[in-house]
This record gives C-alpha cells, structure tokens and sequence, in this order.
C-alpha cells in the first residue's frame, strides 16, 4: 500500500510566467518570431539581452552565403561566455513551450503585440497610444513607459534622422 493523502501538493512548484523577473523575454520572443526571425534566433537574441556581456564589436560589409543569399552588412558584436548564452537559449525555449493559464495567455498575446508595434510600428504617436493601450489592459503601464515606448522613439527617430540625412546628401551632390 502507499501512504495516505494528505492534500498537501507534492512535486516542484507550478511555474507563474507573472512572477518571473524574465517574463518579458517571452512576449518578445512571439514579437521576433512574428517578424519571420527563426524560432532559435529569437531564442538567442533574448538569451543575449538577458545574459550577454560585450565583448568586442566589428562592422562587416554585405555578403553572400550559402542557402540564404545576401546577408546584409552592418555592425558583429561579439559576446563572451558563448555556453551561458546558449543555456539560457535552451531555458528560454522550455518556459515557452510550457503550457499556461489562459490570464496569462492574455498577458502575453497583449505585449506580444506591444512589442511588435515596438520594433515595426511607423507611426510614432499612433503605435505609441496603441502600446500604452496595450500594456494598460494587464497592468504593465510602467514597463511600456520605461522600455517600450523609448524603443518605439529611438528607432523612428533613428530611421528618420538617417532618412534626412541620405536625401540632404543626395541634394549636395
């Protein structure tokens, strides 16, 4: 015979994706797999941002590779403790296949979208309101203030400073 049942739950602790303090490498993930980046590039690229320490950096001009055609130039980052990376890759995956709770289904489709708008949205005020709107309806306001919403205006800004830039000197030439 087994022991009598206590009621007491047995076994590891239900993982809450709430109450994790990586929590939004998640929805970023669906963000960059939604832009067709592959699934274990979208892994590692938010392993990176939460374990990577710089190590050097070099620009590389525009090539051609095998199966994938023209690879756009532009600036390598070489990080160091390769193996840290990839472990947090691995573990990354595994919090993203687990199964969750339809609330925190809902989190995170919201700042799935948040962050999709964050990394590909054109229209600063409209993707901004949207975002606000976004993170709002599950109670992460003060994450879109601090994170979101100043991506969202560096990298439009960007785009539009480089854009003036080119077309000034198109004119000077």
């Amino acid at each position: 015979m087994g022991m009598p049942r206590t009621g007491k739950p047995r076994g590891r602790p239900k993982y809450e994706l709430r109450g994790d303090p990586e929590r939004y490498a998640i929805p970023f993930i669906d963000a960059l797999v939604a832009m067709r980046v592959s699934e274990t590039d979208a892994f590692k690229i938010a392993a990176v941002q939460i374990v990577g320490e710089v190590k050097g950096f070099r620009t590389v001009g525009s090539r051609r590779k095998r199966g994938r055609g023209l690879v756009q130039g532009g600036v390598l980052v070489n990080y160091d403790r390769k193996t840290r990376i990839e472990g947090k890759a691995c573990t990354l995956r595994r919090q993203f296949k687990q199964s969750t709770a339809p609330e925190e289904l809902v989190w995170r489709v919201a700042m799935g979208r948040a962050f999709l708008l964050a990394l590909r949205g054109k229209d600063l005020t409209g993707c901004a309101s949207k975002i606000e709107e976004l993170a709002t309806s599950v109670g992460e306001a003060a994450y879109a203030q601090a994170v979101l919403l100043p991506l969202l205006a560096a990298r439009i800004l960007h785009v539009r400073f480089y854009d003036r830039r080119s077309q000034s000197s198109f004119l000077i030439q």
